[in-house]
């Protein structure tokens, strides 16, 4: 009756996993997931709102590459203790990792179902910097659907907590320029090409070279 012991045996399964992934076949270590997820079952037996073991059993399908339950363990120990940092960081490098995958086979719409549940609107700064590659992510899916404002929005939040982000400056400023704001777009590039950017930095030289009106 002792759920610490589940949990920390648990861990102790998918730690076996992780160490020998480079020397066992994967199909064999997948056994140690699998006790992992009884010893995770049995503490959740005991207390079904336990964060470790919501957390581990999320690990434990992250492991299994079933990504879909990963997530919901996760959001279940968020639930459980909204306060819970690792479950929220395990939750955003899952969803992020997904993302990308779907933006590289051209499935914006499963893209923005996947970031949309993890980027609200009221989060505090410090987890929006820790989310800062979703929301840049969530921007090119717009872009794509040709929702240029929004796609904007998107990358001005990642500035206002991480005002040096090149990748968001540059991809801004050819937002910009798609919306004929010439003006914001030059800015941009600006900024991009003093923090060392090489195609910000001819972007701003075709806008000096450009005739005046």
């Amino acid at each position: 009756q002792y759920l610490d012991a589940y949990v920390v045996r648990g861990q102790t399964y998918l730690s076996i996993a992780s160490s020998n992934s480079k020397k066992s076949p994967r199909a064999e270590l997948n056994e140690y997931a699998d006790r992992a997820i009884a010893d995770f079952d049995r503490a959740l037996a005991l207390d079904l709102s336990s964060p470790w073991a919501l957390l581990g059993r999320g690990d434990a399908f992250t492991w299994k590459k079933q990504t879909e339950e990963a997530a919901k363990n996760y959001e279940r120990a968020l639930q459980a203790d909204p306060m819970f940092d690792i479950a929220q960081q395990r939750l955003i490098a899952l969803r992020t990792a997904t993302a990308k995958k779907q933006i590289a086979a051209r499935q914006w719409r499963q893209a923005l179902a996947t970031l949309d549940p993890l980027l609200r609107s009221d989060e505090s700064p410090s987890w929006i910097y820790q989310k800062r590659d979703a929301h840049i992510l969530r921007s090119q899916v717009y872009a794509q659907m040709d929702k240029l404002q929004q796609a904007v929005d998107e990358l001005t939040i990642v500035l206002r907590v991480d005002p040096a982000n090149r990748h968001a400056l540059l991809f801004r400023a050819k937002l910009y320029e798609r919306l004929r704001q010439g003006s914001s777009s030059k800015s941009d590039f600006d900024r991009a090409c003093t923090l060392g950017s090489d195609e910000a930095c001819a972007a701003v030289a075709h806008f000096t070279a450009a005739p005046g009106p």
